[in-house]
């Protein structure tokens, strides 16, 4: 579960940690293919509900009241329980090299 105060999906710019041949390094995200999965309890009937963030008027937070859209097409009050980011990311690696001279040797940080 998400804090409160944490995005549910992260933004072009966000600098990231990434693999890359087994290593961690720093990158930045290029581009996101947004998709949060935003679990809700209905306030009307409370039963639960699954449903992605674009069927969701609202702040996208733990505890934010929202209205969502159901299966039959209408929208209902509903408070959200859960967020899971399952978007796509692009990142661009930021990689550090150096060179020594006078051995012809190059390492990533």
């Amino acid at each position: 579960m998400k804090a409160a105060d944490e995005p549910a999906y992260l933004t072009v710019g966000t600098d990231v940690s990434a693999k890359y041949r087994g290593a961690f390094c720093e990158a930045k995200i290029k581009t996101v293919k947004r998709l949060v999965k935003v679990k809700v309890l209905l306030k009307q009937d409370n039963t639960t509900q699954l449903v992605q963030d674009d069927q969701v008027k609202g702040p996208l937070r733990v505890g934010a009241i929202v209205e969502t859209r159901t299966s039959d097409g209408s929208f209902q009050e509903a408070i959200i329980s859960k967020l899971t980011d399952a978007s796509w990311y692009t990142v661009v690696i930021v990689l550090h090299m150096h060179h020594i001279r006078s051995h012809g040797i190059s390492s990533l940080d």
